[in-house]
């Protein structure tokens, strides 16, 4: 969306999976109200992830072990502080700061919820884009080494985390914080998918692909981006047992004032 200045001292609207929302982006008080979204996405991945070879043939954190969800939980609190600070030096006193953060459950210490199985299968970054790059390497499509060194840089984070980060960050006071759980929306029609696998697993390399398609494609190109996600949707035809199973997620919706 094209803003003029006039309109950009009154609000602004950040995303996530921009790195730049982590530094300063605007004058001081110079806005009235801004709105954040995506802010469970990273502005790295943690170093000690990327230096030491954590986390290989795995795409993302959710099963990986607690050194590789530790590193992302610090990365994520240092970008939350961060995103925090800038945006207290830009927001004008009595100013307001929306934001939508992906999220887990609070008593969770995974990230899709300690009992929700099905939820955590077909979530658009666990076992579907695992089964889809180990395809593309053993088809001698993608290297090895490229695939053991992606990781998706994404951290779902707790309704406690996101208070900390606002606590410690100071000058701003919590109108709001409610976490939601959000029902996936291929849930309405598991008799359409049963009758139809082939639709499912386009749908739902739909879904990953909108979530991750440009971080992918950023990473390996356009042309291995579309490799992927045709792998994507075979892995996910094939996997019957899934097709009428719901799925949930989480977002954590915060409204701050700032003080």
């Amino acid at each position: 969306m094209t803003r003029d200045k006039k309109d950009l001292d009154f609000h602004t609207i950040y995303h996530g999976l921009h790195e730049n929302i982590f530094s300063e982006l605007h004058m001081p008080d110079s806005l009235h109200v801004a709105t954040a979204g995506g802010l469970e996405w990273l502005s790295k991945v943690p170093t000690k992830v990327k230096e030491e070879g954590w986390n290989k043939g795995k795409a993302w954190i959710e099963g990986a072990d607690q050194q590789v969800v530790r590193a992302y939980a610090e990365q994520a609190e240092e970008d939350l502080l961060n995103f925090l600070k800038y945006r207290k030096n830009e927001i004008k006193i009595g100013g307001s700061l929306f934001m939508m953060i992906g999220g887990r459950p609070s008593w969770s210490k995974n990230q899709l919820g300690d009992n929700d199985k099905d939820s955590s299968l077909k979530h658009p970054f666990t076992s579907y884009m695992d089964r889809a790059l180990q395809l593309l390497v053993d088809q001698d499509v993608l290297d090895v080494k490229k695939r053991d060194g992606f990781n998706i840089r994404v951290y779902l984070r707790s309704t406690e985390e996101v208070k900390a980060a606002i606590d410690r960050c100071g000058g701003f006071q919590i109108e709001k914080m409610v976490n939601l759980k959000i029902a996936d929306n291929m849930n309405a029609t598991p008799m359409t998918w049963i009758a139809d696998p082939s639709l499912y697993g386009k749908k739902r390399a739909e879904l990953a692909e909108d979530a991750a398609g440009q971080f992918i494609t950023d990473r390996f190109g356009a042309d291995m981006k579309n490799k992927l996600f045709e792998r994507y949707a075979e892995v996910a035809e094939a996997d019957t047992t899934l097709l009428d199973k719901p799925c949930f997620f989480h977002m954590i919706a915060v409204s701050v004032t700032r003080i």
